[in-house]
C-alpha cells in the first residue's frame, strides 16, 4: 500500500479519483505552479484536494497548505467532516462566548483582541485559531485569507474556483464618500484612510476602557453593551481601512477599474488580485465542476476527472418560452409551468428546478402547482433543510435557488433537472459594459467573457459536447431564456448537449 492508499479514509478510490493525485503531483513536481482539477458532481473533489495536499506536503517538502473556497458553507462541510480531519478557520460568529453573561460570540466580543486570551483563557476562537496556526493543513474563508496579510501558505487549494474571479472583483467594491475625485483618486484614498486611522485610535481607547472595568469585575449588562457596540464600530472601522489599503494597491498595480454613477469603486477583472494571491504558494490548485482558470490566469494545465454520470444519463432538450424581463415574467412563467408539469408527471419521481432567484422560484413554483404537482419551496434561511426535506419525498419538485454547483441527486429517484432560468449579466449595469469591451479587446472566445454572464457558465458540467459548441448554446440561453430537461426527449434534442445531476 502507497503512501496515497494509506491517507485514504475509505475503503477504496472511485475510478479516476487516485489517478487525479498522482497526476497533479507529478505536475507539481515537474514545476507547474496553476492546476486546475476538472470534477464534477460526485467525483469526490474533497477527497483528492485533501490527499493530494498531504502527499504534497511531504514529497515536495512544503510547510503549509491552506483549502479554500468562495463558497462559506463548504468551509463549514469540510470543518464538520472529521473523516478528512482538516481543522477550520469560520466565521467568529460561529465561536460562542462561554467566558461572559449574554449572547456574546467572537464577534460581538468587547474585549480587545490583545487582551482576549489573558481575560478569556477558554475563547474558542483564539483556540480554533492556534489549532489552524499549528496544523500543516488547514481551511478557512476566502475573505479571511484574502485580507489577513499574517497568513503564509505553501499549497493553496480553492475548491468551487468558479466563483473565484467573482469574489476578487466584489473584494475590490467600495462606496466612495463624495469629496473622494476620480482625477485625484489615490491622493484621496490616502487622506480617508488617515481619518479612518484616527477612528480606529479613539474607537481602541473606548474598548481599553471598558475592558478594563470588565477586567475589574463590572460585567454589568450597561457595560457589556457599550464595550460591545464599540468593539462592533472598532471592527468595523478595521474592516474598512483594510478595504482602502487593499485599493491602493490596485491601484500601484495599475489596475482597470470603474467608479459607477452610484459611486462604487470595482476592478473590471480579478486577474491581478489573482496573480498577487499565487505569489507566495509553490503549487496553486482551483478545482471545480465548471472550471475556468482562464479566466484568471494564461499560465495552468488541466488535470480532469472522468464524468462519473455517463453521457446516456445525460441528455437534454431546449425548450425557448419566452424572455424573464418584469414586463413579461408573468406571461413567459405561465407558458413555462405547464410544460415543466408535464415533465415531471411523466417521470413520477423527484424533479430539481433550478430557478436562480427567490422571486422567480416563488411565481414558478405556485404556476406548477395549480398544475397539479407537489412543489418544494427554497427558503434562504432554511436552504440546507428545505433541500433535505425535497430529498426524502418522492414525486415532488424543487424550486431551488443557487443549486448550480449541484446536489448529489444519483438513482432512479431524481431522473431530471430542468433549468427554468439561467443567470446573465444586466447590461444596464455600467461594469458589465466595460467589462464587456475588455474581453471583446482581448479577443477572448464568446464562453469565456465574463460580461456575458456574472459568474461562469453555471451549468457547463450539464455539457457532453466540445467548448466549441456550448457557445452556441450560451448564445441561445442569453438570447430567448429558455427551458432545459434532462427527459429522453426526442423531437428538440441537441445531442451534444449534457445533464444528469446537478451539477
Amino acid at each position: 500500500m502507497d503512501a496515497i492508499d494509506q491517507l485514504n479514509p475509505f475503503i477504496g478510490f472511485r475510478a479516476g479519483q487516485k489517478e487525479a493525485i498522482q497526476e497533479i503531483i507529478a505536475k507539481a513536481q515537474d514545476g507547474q505552479k496553476v492546476m486546475q482539477l476538472d470534477a464534477g458532481v460526485g467525483s469526490g473533489k474533497s477527497l483528492i484536494l485533501t490527499i493530494a495536499a498531504r502527499v504534497a506536503l511531504e514529497e515536495l517538502d512544503l510547510e503549509r497548505a491552506t483549502y479554500t473556497t468562495p463558497q462559506v458553507k463548504l468551509v463549514e462541510q469540510i470543518k464538520n467532516d472529521k473523516r478528512l480531519n482538516i481543522p477550520c478557520l469560520v466565521g467568529k460568529a460561529n465561536y460562542p462566548c462561554s467566558a461572559l453573561p449574554g449572547n456574546f460570540s467572537a464577534e460581538t466580543c468587547p474585549l480587545p483582541k490583545n487582551m482576549r486570551k489573558h481575560l478569556c483563557s477558554n475563547c474558542e476562537y483564539e483556540r480554533a485559531k492556534d489549532i489552524f496556526n499549528g496544523s500543516k493543513l488547514g481551511a478557512l474563508t476566502i475573505d479571511k485569507l484574502l485580507f489577513d496579510k499574517s497568513l503564509r501558505t505553501d499549497l493553496l487549494i480553492v475548491d468551487e474556483s468558479s466563483g473565484l474571479e467573482e469574489r476578487l472583483v466584489k473584494q475590490s467594491e467600495i462606496s466612495l464618500p463624495n469629496d473622494i475625485r476620480a482625477e485625484s483618486l489615490e491622493e484621496d484614498l490616502r487622506k480617508w484612510a488617515e481619518q479612518i486611522e484616527a477612528e480606529v485610535s479613539k474607537a481602541e481607547g473606548k474598548q481599553f476602557s471598558y475592558a478594563v472595568l470588565i477586567s475589574e469585575g463590572d460585567e454589568s449588562p450597561e457595560t457589556l453593551s457599550h464595550a460591545s457596540k464599540e468593539g462592533k464600530r472598532l471592527r468595523s472601522l478595521e474592516q474598512k481601512l483594510l478595504k482602502i489599503q487593499y485599493l491602493l494597491d490596485i491601484l500601484a498595480d495599475g489596475q482597470k477599474y470603474i467608479i459607477d454613477k452610484e459611486r462604487k469603486f470595482k476592478t473590471l477583472d480579478g486577474r491581478r488580485q489573482f496573480r498577487k494571491l499565487c505569489l507566495g504558494p509553490a503549487v496553486v490548485i482551483l478545482a471545480s465542476g465548471t472550471p475556468c482558470p482562464q479566466m484568471l490566469s494564461s499560465d495552468f494545465v488541466t488535470v480532469s476527472m472522468p464524468n462519473p454520470i455517463p453521457d446516456s444519463r445525460r441528455l437534454v432538450f431546449y425548450d425557448p418560452c419566452g424572455k424573464m424581463s418584469s414586463a413579461v415574467r408573468e406571461q413567459t412563467i405561465d407558458r413555462m409551468a405547464p410544460r415543466i408539469a408535464q415533465l415531471h408527471k411523466a417521470k413520477g419521481r423527484n424533479t430539481l428546478l433550478h430557478c436562480h432567484s427567490y422571486k422567480v422560484a416563488e411565481s414558478l413554483g405556485n404556476a406548477i402547482c395549480d398544475q397539479g404537482c407537489r412543489v418544494v419551496f427554497m427558503n434562504r434561511d432554511t436552504k440546507e433543510d428545505d433541500i433535505k426535506y425535497w430529498m426524502s419525498l418522492d414525486n415532488a419538485v424543487l424550486a431551488s435557488v443557487g443549486c448550480e454547483e449541484g446536489l448529489n441527486c444519483d438513482g432512479p429517484k431524481f431522473p431530471l433537472n430542468i433549468i427554468a432560468v439561467i443567470p446573465f449579466a444586466f447590461r444596464g449595469d455600467q461594469w458589465v459594459l466595460e467589462r464587456e469591451k475588455q474581453d471583446k479587446a482581448a479577443n477572448l472566445p464568446y464562453h469565456q467573457q465574463m460580461a456575458s454572464c456574472p459568474r461562469p457558465f453555471p451549468f457547463s458540467r450539464l455539457w457532453a459536447g466540445p467548448p466549441e459548441d456550448l457557445r452556441i448554446i450560451r448564445r441561445l440561453t442569453f438570447s430567448t431564456r429558455i427551458l432545459a430537461g434532462s427527459a429522453g426527449a426526442t423531437e428538440m434534442l441537441l445531442k451534444r448537449i449534457s445533464c444528469g445531476r446537478s451539477g
